[in-house]
């Protein structure tokens, strides 16, 4: 077991530096070639979209991950149901974005872009399906292949649309082609790999699958709003797009920064789910390196950025962005606490306590978007960090006050 845990961290962690250094290139080349407004009108429309988009998932696919890592046999039923489920999802969900963002005065070229995002999504949800199955069976050199080759298409098409002036239109646009191909590649995997997808639809296996996933989707959904809300309120209380496209570059960096605990959290799911099964003493074992290295690991990061943070925006987006250089200070502190809260979070979905994590995460929710009403309006996007920093503090000191009793 340790040597598979070692195995798929390897695997993970080294496509998820290639996949992660592709993306920071990307994130270079939009936001010199966009410039700070329509970088903020790129931000708002990722932070729009994927906000509502996380309504295609509603925790389906961690939920099915645990499940299928004890139940390896049951995976053609949860697949069958699981594709079913997120294709009504996914067009109740297109619906939604198309009426809201018809209610919110925005240019042209937002709306646009803001539907062909959701239309892309949606490709994107089927394909996570797939590579929900990889995940639970541990063969983590599917999804280390499928991310890798995710990020050299949106490259190349990304560079295209953009070189060729398509703007923020053209970036969606690119965004279906590679979702829709993602999605068809990540089936060719499984059916060459796995097994052939089977109709195995059953009514009252959907519903339970459904309510059982819900607990992780509002998870889900309250983990979002610290950075997702932010941008969003942003743009509606300030109506600055530059405001937006300042601190879209900065939060771009550190969600870049956090697929180090990610990997590891995507790693130890599965084993932890099998050792809440069979014994309580390693499960805590490895809660306790987990957390040990995420700490160490995100300090060494967190100091990093807090003392060059003026250079590594300079170096990255120049000095057009420079403004943004004491929000990536504030967020480089709440770095440390966002790695220990994945560890912390991953632990507790493991054990069956995903209210516990539902119930925290809406708190911590609902005291950024209360912060955000006094903050954003006078401090414009620092506002918003220190928001940001605050809410995943208090959750930290929640989250460690439960596992210590544990």
């Amino acid at each position: 077991m340790k040597n598979k845990i070692l195995k798929n961290n390897f695997v993970l962690l080294t496509a998820s530096i290639i996949e992660k250094l592709i993306f920071f290139l990307i994130t270079i080349f939009i936001a010199r070639k966009l410039g700070v407004v329509d970088y903020g009108k790129w931000g708002f429309a990722l932070a729009f979209t994927s906000f509502f988009m996380i309504f295609t998932d509603l925790g389906l696919n961690t939920y099915s991950i645990r499940e299928i890592s004890k139940f390896k046999n049951r995976a053609q039923v949860y697949l069958s149901n699981l594709l079913i489920l997120k294709v009504i999802l996914s067009i109740l969900t297109l619906f939604f974005i198309i009426i809201f963002i018809n209610i919110i005065k925005n240019p042209y070229d937002t709306t646009l872009t803001i539907y062909l995002l959701g239309i892309s999504f949606i490709f994107s949800s089927i394909s996570g399906s797939f590579n929900s199955i990889f995940n639970a069976f541990q063969k983590m050199e599917f999804n280390a292949f499928s991310k890798i080759f995710n990020a050299i298409l949106l490259f190349v098409l990304y560079m295209g649309s953009i070189t060729l002036g398509y703007g923020i239109v053209g970036l969606a646009t690119a965004t279906i082609f590679v979702n829709i191909f993602m999605a068809l590649i990540n089936y060719g995997l499984l059916k060459k790999y796995f097994f052939r997808l089977k109709h195995k639809f059953s009514l009252n296996f959907a519903k339970n699958l459904f309510k059982n996933a819900l607990p992780f989707g509002l998870n889900t959904i309250f983990s979002l709003v610290y950075f997702k809300i932010d941008i969003i309120m942003l743009a509606l209380l300030l109506k600055d797009n530059a405001a937006v496209g300042l601190y879209n570059a900065v939060t771009r960096l550190i969600v870049h920064s956090t697929f180090i605990p990610l990997i590891l959290a995507q790693t130890i799911f599965p084993i932890m789910s099998l050792y809440h099964k069979r014994s309580k003493k390693p499960l805590n074992k490895l809660l306790k390196k987990s957390l040990k290295y995420a700490f160490l690991i995100s300090i060494l990061i967190s100091l990093f950025v807090l003392i060059f943070a003026d250079k590594i925006i300079l170096i990255v987006y120049g000095e057009q962005f420079l403004q943004a250089t004491n929000a990536l200070r504030i967020l480089s502190i709440f770095y440390i606490f966002i790695t220990l809260n994945i560890i912390i979070k991953t632990f507790l979905n493991s054990i069956n306590k995903q209210r516990i994590v539902r119930n925290v995460i809406l708190f911590g929710a609902g005291l950024n978007i209360l912060l955000n009403f006094y903050f954003i309006p006078r401090y414009s996007y620092i506002g918003a960090s220190i928001t940001t920093l605050i809410s995943e503090i208090i959750s930290f000191i929640i989250f460690y006050i439960y596992i210590k009793r544990y």
